[in-house]
């Protein structure tokens, strides 16, 4: 309606945009503005944008993203962290994180002068965890896992059983999986899906086997994902699915609070109470250093 108000008033559209424009860069682009560029232009082929995305809509935007992104100090990114350092301690290192990559990219761009957010330590203390799950709890996330059935389930299956990263697991695509039938069922993981960025093969055991045959075959390459199109997806919205499950099963939720990754962590620990050598269990973790101080470090070895 406003174009067609120009032309009736025999104004020039384009020209009226360009004095917009003019006016936007003189006044300079809000934070918002700048965010939504940085995550078409800069993030596009990131394996993370849909968390960079998640985080700026989520966290950045309804804080600072209405400010003009020449006018943000250091003193608006330390408000937003205050509120967030005792609720939301890893989130808030994350936020900081995205907010430097974004800022760094507009100073590279000229649209703004400085990095509010340089010299700027992370704003909490994140303690690794070490959360290793007893039997009992484990056997309780492999039954709620086979309640809540395919997709979800099934990863959660095979994070168990492999020990891979669920990314890995996640994002498997059936040229990956190989002889199911055979011998030797497995999957190859191709350098460039696997966080050392060298090939790993996954021996599967036929339980592992097995679940990977109960995967439907939607006509897509990929094995979790919707119709095969994509790796899966909501991550956070399927754990709340299946913790809700463990509480039916348990009578009550755990003790103490478990994520998706203590599932590996569980997994090289249980190795280790087998007598496997913790050199075999970087092998299958998919370890490139050949230290045991990384295994013995991170995984209770």
């Amino acid at each position: 309606m406003r174009l067609v108000g120009l032309i009736r008033a025999e104004q020039d559209p384009l020209a009226e945009r360009k004095r917009r424009e003019t006016e936007s860069r003189r006044r300079g682009f809000t934070v918002a503005e700048v965010a939504a560029e940085w995550l078409t232009r800069d993030q596009a082929g990131h394996r993370s944008l849909r968390e960079h995305r998640r985080i700026v809509e989520c966290y950045i935007l309804p804080e600072i993203g209405h400010l003009r992104i020449r006018q943000v100090r250091k003193a608006d990114i330390l408000r937003v962290f205050e509120g967030m350092r005792k609720t939301k301690p890893v989130m808030a290192n994350r936020m900081l994180a995205r907010l430097r990559r974004m800022f760094r990219w507009a100073v590279a761009r000229d649209l703004m002068a400085d990095d509010p957010t340089s010299g700027l330590e992370p704003p909490a203390d994140e303690e690794p965890s070490d959360r290793v799950l007893d039997d009992t709890e484990l056997a309780i996330i492999w039954k709620a896992a086979e309640d809540m059935g395919f997709p979800y389930g099934h990863i959660i299956r095979l994070l168990i059983l492999t020990g891979c990263r669920r990314g890995e697991i996640g994002g498997l695509r059936w040229f990956e999986v190989r002889d199911l039938d055979g011998s030797e069922p497995r999957i190859e993981l191709p350098a460039e899906r696997t966080k050392a960025k060298k090939k790993h093969i996954v021996p599967l055991s036929k339980l592992a086997a097995d679940i990977l045959k109960d995967c439907p075959r939607a006509g897509g390459e990929y094995v979790f994902g919707r119709e095969g199109k994509c790796a899966f997806q909501g991550w956070s919205r399927a754990k709340r699915r299946l913790d809700a499950i463990v509480v039916e099963l348990a009578g009550a939720p755990f003790e103490e609070d478990w994520c998706v990754h203590d599932l590996r962590r569980t997994c090289a620990t249980g190795l280790q109470r087998l007598g496997v050598r913790p050199e075999v269990t970087e092998a299958v973790l998919g370890h490139v250093s050949g230290a045991l101080g990384g295994i013995i470090g991170l995984y209770r070895c």
